[in-house]
């Protein structure tokens, strides 16, 4: 809302995990024969739909429930921390891209409304942004790996994950001279630097995210 004196804006960045009682729910995730049950907090999960819709970046950051990414970690990507950064970043990317239903949200609330990422393992649908942002989260938060959010404006939101070795190649976008390979989460049993072929040529802008190393839950 416009207030006639107001000179600043509120910050709406969440620093630290907010501080509300735990009560745990649990989603069983399935992809064929395979499923995993993750938990998360109800209270948390409350508390996040009542937050106005703010930049993607507020949403890729906020700190994680410890719970909620070791059940992921535990049971959804077994021993990945063994893998090489590739092997990693494929199987957090399946894991999204295969276990979550996908719906729009003009489909699904009749408005545009992007999910923290624990609404997102707590809905029973997910789009791209939702994606995008649990994604995000998980392979800073597993692999301790950087990433930024690429957004086609108006039309879709992705991932791209820098990779220490310059032979891991792909379709990448450049974030202060750096090479980042696109991943994204809603083109299905894509792996990582495959962009949608549709996709191809767009102008997109690179969302920065927080140096791992500064992020903490």
């Amino acid at each position: 809302m416009d207030y006639p004196d107001a000179s600043l804006n509120i910050d709406m960045n969440i620093e630290s995990m907010p501080l509300l009682t735990s009560s745990r729910g649990s989603k069983t995730l399935t992809y064929m024969d395979k499923s995993c049950n993750i938990s998360y907090n109800k209270n948390l999960v409350d508390f996040y739909a009542s937050y106005p819709c703010v930049e993607f970046s507020v949403y890729a950051e906020a700190p994680l429930d410890p719970e909620t990414l070791q059940g992921i970690e535990s049971q959804a990507v077994p021993g990945i921390r063994d893998k090489s950064q590739e092997e990693a970043v494929n199987l957090l990317l399946h894991f999204v891209q295969l276990y979550f239903e996908y719906k729009t949200d003009t489909q699904q609330f009749g408005y545009e409304r992007w999910f923290f990422a624990e609404e997102t393992v707590a809905s029973s649908y997910s789009d791209c942004e939702d994606r995008s942002i649990l994604f995000a989260q998980l392979v800073r938060r597993i692999l301790g790996m950087k990433v930024v959010l690429v957004y086609y404006p108006g039309i879709h939101l992705a991932t791209a994950v820098k990779f220490d070795s310059p032979q891991t190649d792909g379709d990448y976008v450049l974030s202060d001279g750096e090479k980042y390979l696109i991943c994204d989460p809603t083109y299905r049993k894509a792996g990582l630097g495959a962009a949608m072929p549709k996709l191809q040529g767009v102008g997109v802008n690179v969302i920065k995210l927080k140096d791992i190393r500064r992020v903490k839950n």
